[in-house]
């Protein structure tokens, strides 16, 4: 258990951090009466999502979009086979903000 959470949290410190864009397939529903004919047009959502990269394996691809010094948050959890393409993104350099 430590050894797994040791992996984590250097999966997460700053400069091991790696930005990425999934493109990913999601079921829709629709609770309205349709007809069959124009329901049979119905495509799955193709979604956007940006965040941090936190796991990667054959069954899910994890991304965080927030975190702080020990915890991260807004976590989503994708089925790996729902995955069209992943692409890193280039971190952006911080700035110190002026009042």
């Amino acid at each position: 258990m430590l050894k797994k959470l040791l992996i984590c949290m250097k999966s997460t410190a700053e400069k091991n951090r790696k930005r990425v864009k999934i493109t990913w397939r999601d079921a829709q529903s629709f609770a309205e009466w349709l007809d069959p004919i124009e329901a049979i047009k119905l495509k799955p959502a193709i979604n956007y999502s940006e965040g941090y990269l936190l796991e990667s394996n054959k069954d899910v691809v994890i991304v965080y979009m927030t975190y702080n010094d020990t915890d991260i948050g807004d976590t989503c959890v994708i089925p790996h086979e729902n995955i069209i393409d992943i692409c890193e993104l280039k971190n952006s350099k911080k700035y110190e903000m002026k009042i």
